[in-house]
């Protein structure tokens, strides 16, 4: 199975989509030179793959990964079922929340996911809460891979933190 991450936009959810390529170990297409330049900046690790938006094709797409793992809440329910119509196959898409927010706001015109990334037992009771659960086929809860992952580099954050602060 050929997994593949896509950032599209800015560097905002690098900390969460960013971190997954890499404890997974898949490489991860980005579409914004400066989001690239801070991927390589604090996350030395990852696979990153700097490609034009237009190179990024439900064409390419099919011919080169099963799966799909992204931050952008609409794509699932946008491509999906381009990937069938257009090219007959089934493409797993899963969707990497950016954040989950305590008051559920988000989530009230949540789009149709495959799978989506749960990060424990408030965001799932959020999700119910909000009736977005119903518009999920199924789901991973992940717990937080992000704290195990500063964990695991916390010495290289520091060093990164210490150097920007003697800069000002």
């Amino acid at each position: 199975m050929r997994l593949i991450a896509i950032h599209t936009g800015a560097d905002t959810n690098l900390d969460h989509l960013g971190v997954l390529a890499i404890l997974l170990d898949i490489p991860m297409i980005v579409t914004d030179p400066d989001t690239f330049q801070t991927a390589k900046r604090f996350y030395q690790k990852l696979k990153c793959i700097l490609k034009d938006p237009l190179d990024v094709s439900l064409q390419f797409l099919t011919s080169h990964y099963d799966v799909i793992i992204t931050s952008g809440r609409f794509l699932s329910d946008v491509m999906l079922p381009l990937f069938d119509l257009l090219f007959r196959k089934k493409i797993r898409m899963i969707y990497c929340p950016h954040g989950n927010s305590d008051k559920g706001h988000s989530l009230k015109d949540h789009p149709s996911q495959d799978v989506s990334l749960v990060y424990g037992q408030h965001m799932l009771d959020l999700l119910e809460k909000t009736g977005a659960l119903g518009k999920i086929s199924s789901y991973v809860v992940t717990g937080n891979f992000r704290a195990h992952f500063y964990l695991a580099n916390k010495s290289f954050y520091e060093i990164t933190c210490q150097k920007a602060e003697a800069s000002h």
